[in-house]
């Protein structure tokens, strides 16, 4: 009987081809959609989960603040999240913490220190590379996390001070073929290079690891490692891990390592309590989090994951889903409800109801079976645009497949289960010598029909609200003024900050010389990059100010103002010195200091001397609002070189810029981004996000664009001799056309009126992250709505100018 059953419904499919296609490509949509963002999801739930003694793992942070309780979080439709997730704890810690915890703790199997390296120079061979994949660590860094050696051992691959790792990768950059355990590579400094010899060949580290590296180190090997000692509690340097014992408590751990930090650090906050008099020491908390969540904390990491983005993605693919599900839902009750007939005939022959339930079913699961087939492989073919989107590089494993054919059978069963029973009881639940008797060809209550229709554009429209407010929000960040010019500066990276002012004093001279160049400038930084952060208590708050190094010449280059006092004129020579601490400050840090603000004078609360005020810029990105920030003259620590280009040949001025370099540095590697490109950056990951709701509102649009195409095209066909006579009558195409499609904008109407505030709801909430933003205005709405209407007249264009220019003696011949 199965046989049979599948044999009917495979001629019912081929014999509405038009119906069959647009429900493939319709339910195909939507769950290549759902499989790309279940590969996302899955992606970004899996960092740091691969290490064998990740459930013991936990990164230390501390805070001089109280944690974060949800009641004390923002109302939102992401209240529900973690609070700890919000917190903006300090995560690197003093290097001389790690034994103390190590003696004080037995709970503590292992704990390690890591410290990233800034972009080190590496040379082999006579060939320099700029390296930014370089990490310093504890001799057991192959012990404590699992990156498993292709050649070496983890228990010695760190044991010397001039011992190296390398991964694969580098392995095959820098030696092609030979082996090179053994070998010796040179790290260059800002004093004397140093030697390394390679001890062991790691494999490259997984995509969903937050700790990336080429180069692993010993921790002594770190140029500031001395003065790291040297300097004990003042300095904060390291990230630290732990590793408790199998049969430890981390509770119990917890209570005891608050208890161990404010006493281990004690003499630290009793001097910051000196400075600051409203600070208590019971503000400071000194704790541990899990090393596989740490991803999804806004604290500075290797790699963040926004569990808001995560949300937000599952709800719309949840969205899509249902779309797609409620287009095939009506296709597919409009073509049963035509087959009643069939049914009827069924019916008197003696056929049980429970059989035509499972005819119709068969043929929706083998429609749903095939959509699902179609919907794999569209997956596979826009996987590589869905990686560049959304900066990954997924992949389908073998250990993935499993998981994903689990999920697609049950997908399958889900939707053939909806879309095929209950149009089926619905059907077979009509008496047969009704519909005989009447020779009732249609009949579906318009109410279902068009409710599902509203529910399907109102969901579109929704998006299309969203996907055009993220676009205007974007469009305004990026045309911000920012307070200066970033156009046509060139920013060049100083690859040893050890000899930086023999260097800035020589590539000022060539940029006088130079015709092509405008200005030049060294500073600490580059725009959303290179600060230093120090924590002040202002008005009895903590504030965090920026702290910016700058040359004489950083105020003129940007065309910054200076609306009180003075900048940094070459002749005062001493505003260099570290006892007379010059600073300028802009107005936010100004008026945040009140009363106390003194120009000239040293002032106690940042314990520097306000020489000048400078108008508020934007020295991060808009959507942060502008913070206090201070400049202090220190162009020996300049990381970064300026050039201002004037307009002409830009590719021929880098190269004049880049031969000068090289003579300058030895041909030290010449890495150049251009300061416009440097603050474009700090908008990727909403770049993206827009991107991927870009991509979730073409989806959404398409599956309910098919669905009123092939819904129209059924209604044509059923109206077929009303849309004759009608013609025989006199009615114009025009009038047929208006009386075929009247209800569907009537309906598109419906869901606009809907979808207005919903979309306003939630605009407001995701624009209620940046510090300045757009007003959500009537033309957005407007626009929005005119898209929705365009694609509703598109969709349903085909079917009823084709009806409406048929010949009407065809139409009242046919039975």
């Amino acid at each position: 009987m199965l046989k049979n059953y599948l044999i009917i419904a495979f001629r019912n499919l081929i014999r509405k081809k038009t119906y069959s296609v647009i429900n493939i490509i319709g339910l195909a949509s939507g769950i290549a959609f759902c499989l790309l963002v279940y590969l996302y999801i899955g992606h970004e739930l899996s960092f740091d989960r691969f290490h064998t003694n990740a459930d013991r793992l936990y990164r230390l942070e501390a805070n001089s603040h109280k944690p974060v309780k949800k009641d004390a979080l923002e109302k939102s439709l992401f209240s529900f999240l973690p609070a700890q997730d919000e917190e903006k704890n300090q995560v690197v810690m003093p290097v001389i913490l790690a034994p103390a915890l190590k003696e004080s703790f037995p709970e503590i199997k292992q704990i390690l220190r890591l410290k990233a390296g800034w972009r080190e120079i590496i040379r082999y061979n006579n060939q320099s590379f700029r390296e930014e994949k370089v990490q310093y660590a504890d001799a057991n860094f192959f012990q404590l996390f699992t990156f498993p050696l292709i050649q070496g051992n983890p228990a010695t691959a760190l044991a010397s001070h001039n011992s190296i790792v390398i991964t694969e990768n580098i392995a095959h950059k820098y030696f092609g073929r030979e082996n090179p355990i053994g070998k010796t590579i040179e790290l260059a400094s800002e004093d004397t290079p140093a030697l390394f010899t390679i001890t062991a060949v790691a494999e490259n580290a997984p995509v969903n690891s937050s700790i990336q590296f080429d180069f692993v180190l010993p921790i002594e090997a770190n140029p500031g490692y001395k003065s790291y000692i040297e300097n004990g509690l003042n300095t904060s340097s390291v990230f630290t891990f732990v590793e408790l014992h199998k049969n430890a408590s981390r509770p119990a751990f917890a209570e005891k390592l608050e208890k161990f930090g404010r006493s281990y650090f004690k003499e630290w906050i009793d001097g910051y309590r000196k400075e600051n008099k409203t600070y208590q020491a019971s503000s400071f908390h000194f704790t541990t989090r899990p090393f596989a969540e740490a991803h999804y904390n806004l604290a500075y990491w290797g790699h963040y994951t926004s569990l808001k983005n995560i949300y937000q993605l599952s709800c719309l693919t949840l969205l899509i889903l249902i779309i797609a599900c409620l287009n095939y839902l009506l296709l597919t009750l409009t073509n049963t409800a035509s087959r009643v007939q069939e049914v009827g005939l069924r019916k008197v022959i003696g056929a049980p109801r429970w059989q035509i339930v499972t005819q119709f079913w068969v043929e929706t699961q083998l429609l749903v079976g095939m959509a699902v087939i179609a919907g794999w492989l569209l997956a596979m073919v826009l996987l590589p645009y869905f990686n560049q989107i959304t900066d990954t590089t997924l992949d389908i494993t073998t250990a993935q497949a499993s998981g994903i054919l689990l999920a697609l059978l049950v997908t399958a069963l889900v939707v053939g289960i909806l879309a095929g029973f209950y149009p089926a009881l619905f059907i077979s639940g009509i008496k047969p010598l009704s519909i005989i008797k009447r020779h009732q060809t249609f009949r579906l209550r318009p109410g279902l029909s068009r409710t599902l229709v509203v529910l399907q554009y109102t969901s579109c429209i929704t998006l299309l609200i969203g996907a055009l407010g993220m676009a205007s929000q974007m469009k305004y960040m990026n045309e911000k003024n920012l307070g200066f010019d970033k156009e046509q500066i060139l920013v060049v990276e100083n690859s040893n900050p050890g000899k930086t002012g023999i260097l800035a004093e020589r590539l000022q001279s060539f940029t006088n010389a130079e015709p092509s160049l405008a200005d030049f400038a060294a500073t600490g930084h580059t725009f959303g990059f290179g600060y230093d952060m120090n924590m002040y208590t202002i008005g009895g708050k903590e504030e965090v100010v920026t702290v910016l190094k700058v040359d004489y010449n950083y105020s003129k280059f940007l065309g910054l103002q200076v609306v009180q006092g003075r900048d940094f004129p070459p002749q005062f020579s001493t505003d260099t010195s570290t006892t007379e601490r010059a600073v300028v400050v802009n107005e936010t840090l100004f008026k945040m200091l009140g009363a106390d603000a003194k120009l000239g004078e040293y002032n106690q609360t940042i314990r520097r001397r306000i020489v000048g005020v400078v108008k508020d810029y934007h020295y991060v990105s808009v959507a942060s609002p502008i913070g206090p920030a201070m400049h202090q003259l220190q162009p020996q620590w300049a990381m970064y070189f300026w050039f201002k280009l004037k307009p002409g040949n830009i590719p021929q001025t880098i190269d004049k810029v880049k031969n000068q370099w090289n003579a300058l540095t030895g041909n030290a590697p010449f890495t150049y981004t251009f300061l416009d490109e440097d603050a474009a950056k700090l908008y990727e990951s909403q770049q993206r996000w827009l991107k991927t709701i870009y991509g979730a509102t073409l989806f959404a649009m398409l599956v309910a664009c098919l669905g009123l195409f092939g819904l129209s095209g059924i209604h044509a066909l059923n109206r077929t001799k009303e849309i004759g006579i009608r013609k025989v009558l006199g009615a114009s195409t025009g009038q047929i056309f208006v009386m075929l499609n009247k209800d569907t904008f009537w309906l598109a109407l419906i869901s606009f009126v809907i979808a207005v505030p919903i979309g306003y709801y939630f605009m407001h909430q995701w624009l209620q992250d940046f510090a300045y933003r757009i007003h959500l205005n009537w033309e957005l709405f407007a626009f929005a709505g005119a898209i929705s209407a365009c694609t509703a007249l598109l969709a349903v264009s085909f079917h009823s100018i084709r009806a409406a220019l048929n010949n009407p003696a065809d139409s009242l011949r046919d039975e």
